[in-house]
């Protein structure tokens, strides 16, 4: 195995999306019929508008048959990796928690 540093070139240049809606997906590759990929589709919810008196907004919203979410990207990630991924954020989580993660 090779070691070596990392580095993230250009992070700045890209936007900052809102995301708040996630979606998980197995990838199973023929024909051995084995897990290979976690798909993870990410999108944003924005709340319905709902204009009026309360009581008007109470209506729209018990006549809503659906509310969109936008898919922003859809990533294809190994089995390894999105453990990985997991533990990442699940440490970086815990020291926000414990206010030893300063943003």
């Amino acid at each position: 195995m090779v070691r070596a540093q990392l580095a993230w070139e250009d992070v700045d240049r890209l936007p900052v999306l809102a995301a708040n809606q996630f979606l998980l997906q197995l990838s199973v590759s023929e024909p051995q019929n084995t897990v290979s990929d976690v798909v993870l589709t990410v999108g944003y919810l924005a709340p319905p508008l709902l204009l009026g008196t309360p009581e008007e907004q109470r209506a729209a919203a018990a006549a809503l048959e659906r509310v969109t979410v936008r898919p922003i990207a859809r990533f294809s990630i190994p089995i390894g990796k999105a453990t990985e991924l997991g533990q990442v954020l699940q440490g970086f989580l815990e020291r926000v928690e414990e206010g030893r993660q300063q943003p």
